[in-house]
């Protein structure tokens, strides 16, 4: 029977590594004790002891291709890690945010939140979806976290940052800030 490990790492909110340790274990037993444990901490640390429902929005071709990875490498394993649950969602076409909320109110949305993994075109399309809806005005209501994916991503840079790990770390401890959307409807020029 070989020694198990776990990794431990204690991580700043500015994302500095402050502290890495290799826990080494004797026993199956003790590691899935430590290892549950540890998921129990995360978890309170993160949702505050809120149940969350994690609705991650990927759009495939976004910017360089790279929004699934930036999923699978960089919240996925964040999510999973504080047993958080999670649905990933691939767009398939530009339409498609406009098809998903059509019908959703805020009784059958699954989710407490939503992430967006793409770009600033992906975060229009998002938007003029869920504003398309008309229950909007409670589907607003849901908290959007931005996860960088595109070329320039203007709008994550905006709201919260350029850097991957920093939007994760706000999905995982439910930090949100209120912004004020502008509407334009109707204008002529």
């Amino acid at each position: 029977d070989k020694a198990m490990t776990l990794n431990l790492f204690f991580i700043k909110e500015d994302n500095d590594l402050i502290w890495e340790h290799l826990l080494s274990f004797d026993s199956k037993e003790e590691y899935e004790k430590t290892k549950k444990l540890i998921s129990s901490i995360n978890t309170l640390e993160y949702t505050e002891g809120k149940w969350r429902h994690i609705g991650c929005f990927i759009n495939p071709i976004s910017g360089s291709w790279r929004a699934e990875t930036i999923f699978e490498e960089k919240l996925k394993p964040k999510l999973d890690m504080v047993g958080m649950t999670y649905e990933k969602i691939v767009s398939s076409s530009p339409s498609f945010f406009e098809d998903y909320f059509r019908d959703l109110t805020l009784k059958t949305c699954p989710f407490t939140d939503f992430v967006l993994i793409g770009g600033d075109g992906s975060v229009h399309q998002f938007m003029n979806g869920i504003y398309s809806n008309k229950y909007w005005d409670q589907l607003i209501w849901i908290p959007v976290c931005i996860m960088p994916g595109g070329s320039w991503n203007a709008t994550a840079c905006d709201l919260n940052g350029k850097v991957e790990n920093w939007s994760a770390t706000h999905v995982l401890r439910g930090t949100t800030i209120q912004k004020e959307l502008i509407i334009a409807k109707d204008v002529i020029w």
